[in-house]
């Protein structure tokens, strides 16, 4: 007999990427609300530009030649605590240095608003 094989757990950057792939996909229609364009760095985990408009709309990895309003980045356990959290605190995150924001905060509020329809949990369990 086998035995019974474990799968690796998903990485929280992983999860993330799927949300923003999610929102792109299922509100493609209402992007136009959010004005802008957002990087998210998760070192050693996930690098991406999130186009939320023009021909090149879409998530692409890496940092791109795209003009971006916003970039986010933090370590991958901040990332597994946002997605595990109803309210966050981005604030305590930020005075800690395990957060860093730079630009139009809201290009940020604004897409991740497109998914308020749905449960964040049920846009994470959709990826």
């Amino acid at each position: 007999m086998h035995a019974a094989q474990k799968s690796a757990p998903v990485r929280p950057a992983e999860t993330f990427r799927k949300v923003l792939a999610t929102i792109l996909a299922d509100r493609r229609a209402a992007l136009g609300k959010v004005k802008g364009n957002f990087a998210v760095h998760v070192p050693g985990a996930l690098t991406v530009t999130v186009v939320t408009a023009g021909p090149r709309l879409g998530i692409h990895e890496g940092m791109t030649d795209d003009a971006i309003g916003f970039a986010l980045c933090c370590p991958e356990a901040v990332l597994a605590a946002f997605l595990g959290e109803t309210t966050i605190d981005l604030a305590s995150y930020v005075e800690r240095g395990e957060l860093m924001l730079e630009g139009d905060f809201s290009i940020f509020e604004r897409f991740l608003a497109l998914a308020a329809s749905q449960s964040m949990l049920s846009v994470r369990l959709a990826g």
